[in-house]
């Protein structure tokens, strides 16, 4: 996901990014300018934030640079495996250096999941906001017995490993850093494609039973966004 839309939260992620499925990283453009033909649509070009929007379309290219390590528009390295990235910011006001992970596109799954399980913890605990969607107490117990959600973030103990890889990418010189380099990678690339796509059944099991437990009528309260038609340039 973006940093930006991850800083932002939720909001940042209901205004910005959802998209219906389309062209790999059309969840990622967002607030194009007119020249930018990928997305399907989004805020009006003149509205919000001007550097935030400037940053969250320079963060949106990323997701086409090819494999490998990049410097980007901030002074970062970003490690790019893939759908997978670290970046390793490099803080000039004595705060230290920086590190983040994700993967860059939001397929589907992962947005339904994410809306559909936030109405959930919801509706488990605000009695008032499950007797506007007319949710039983039925409905809540099954609810309330659905498998875990899969974490929003990596394990600490993965993302340690990958912060202690890229620290010794830092420290190396010459041949011995780019050897380094291509260590980062090659792990970032084995680590992220088999973890995302466990991650992604286990969302679609628990999306299958949220909507076998909630009525049509209440799924479409929970979700009134309307999906936008993606034209093709």
């Amino acid at each position: 996901m973006l940093l930006v839309i991850a800083a932002a939260g939720g909001w940042g992620i209901w205004r910005y990014v959802y998209r219906p499925p389309g062209p790999p990283n059309v969840s990622r453009a967002i607030v194009p300018p007119p020249t930018n033909p990928r997305v399907a649509g989004g805020p009006p070009v003149d509205s919000g934030d001007s550097r935030t929007r400037a940053a969250a379309i320079g963060a949106a290219a990323e997701a086409d640079l090819p494999d490998g390590l990049h410097t980007v528009a901030d002074g970062a390295a970003l490690f790019k495996a893939g759908d997978a990235y670290l970046r390793v910011r490099f803080d000039d006001d004595g705060g230290g250096t920086r590190h983040a992970m994700a993967t860059f596109v939001l397929p589907e799954i992962e947005w339904e999941h994410g809306y559909l399980s936030q109405a959930v913890r919801r509706l488990v605990a605000q009695a008032d906001y499950a007797g506007e969607l007319n949710v039983t107490p039925e409905q809540i117990r099954r609810l309330e017995k659905l498998p875990e959600a899969p974490a929003s973030k990596w394990p600490k103990a993965d993302r340690d490993r990958f912060i202690a890889m890229a620290d010794a990418w830092e420290k190396a010189q010459g041949d011995n850093k780019a050897r380094a380099a291509a260590a980062l990678l090659d792990a970032l690339k084995a680590y992220a494609g088999p973890k995302r796509a466990a991650d992604q059944k286990a969302m679609a099991e628990r999306v299958k039973q949220i909507r076998e437990i909630l009525t049509p009528e209440q799924l479409v309260k929970i979700n009134p966004i309307k999906p936008w038609e993606f034209k093709q340039p």
